[in-house]
């Protein structure tokens, strides 16, 4: 009796009449490729298609809310409350590099809470309801209003562990008021932040890089956060870095 190996043997496909290759697909190389696939995907975290919510179905289950009054409308993400520290997660907490984009409008003037910021949120684990209630990174676009009437507009990053650290911030060229929507891209690739700020009107676009040295976070799933500001989000997308 003849006994044959089922994750070696292989199967033989002509390429159509009158070609002379043939090409052979071993068994136990798909199972292999199968296998990696799996492994990159669910265990390694790697991030293999680029995720979108445009928030048109109204469907946020994916989403996990943490604090605030939350709720989709015609196809934007909007924190009514909009108080320090509300967050929504997404994704995969074993996610590493990648590349987060989302248009972001702030609904009030910092001028009534004289402080206030609103972004989005990277490598995040350990989420729960407060102000600095999450181990992760945040980039946003904030504001200082000051006494003699000026305001102070910045790209800011910082880094969160149940506890805060400002990492660095830049101008954001033109003032973060009510009802002007950004578009806000941050990368993550190891050790390296890179973010961009644009307002869409004007065009104007701040600029924003960091190298952790500590570097103790490479991972973690993706979110949006406030603090102190109720904003809106639309067209939230996750892709891997070129």
């Amino acid at each position: 009796m003849q006994v044959t190996n089922a994750l070696t043997r292989s199967f033989w496909f002509r390429r159509g009449p009158g070609a002379s290759a043939i090409l052979a697909v071993s068994a136990g190389a798909a199972v292999l490729a199968i296998v990696a696939l799996l492994y990159f995907w669910f265990i390694q975290g790697t991030l293999l298609r680029p995720y979108r919510d445009s928030f048109h179905n109204g469907d946020i289950s994916e989403w996990s809310f943490y604090g605030g009054s939350w709720r989709v409308n015609e196809g934007i993400l909007e924190n009514l409350s909009g108080e320090r520290g509300d967050k929504a997660v997404t994704g995969s907490s074993r996610w590493t590099d990648y590349v987060v984009g989302t248009d972001i409008r702030l609904n009030a003037d910092p001028v009534d809470w004289l402080w206030g910021d609103a972004g989005v949120m990277l490598r995040v684990t350990d989420p729960s309801i407060g102000v600095d209630s999450y181990d992760g990174y945040y980039v946003g676009i904030g504001s200082y209003y000051r006494a003699n009437g000026s305001d102070d507009s910045v790209l800011l990053i910082g880094r969160a562990n149940y506890a805060w650290t400002w990492l660095g911030a830049v101008p954001l060229g033109v003032p973060a008021k009510r009802d002007s929507w950004f578009h806000l891209e941050v990368l993550a690739k190891g050790c390296y932040f890179e973010a961009t700020a644009r307002e869409l009107a004007s065009g104007v676009q701040a600029r924003l890089t960091y190298f952790d040295h500590d570097c103790a976070k490479l991972s973690g799933t993706v979110g949006v956060r406030t603090h102190g500001l109720p904003t809106s989000w639309r067209n939230f997308t996750v892709r891997r870095p070129e």
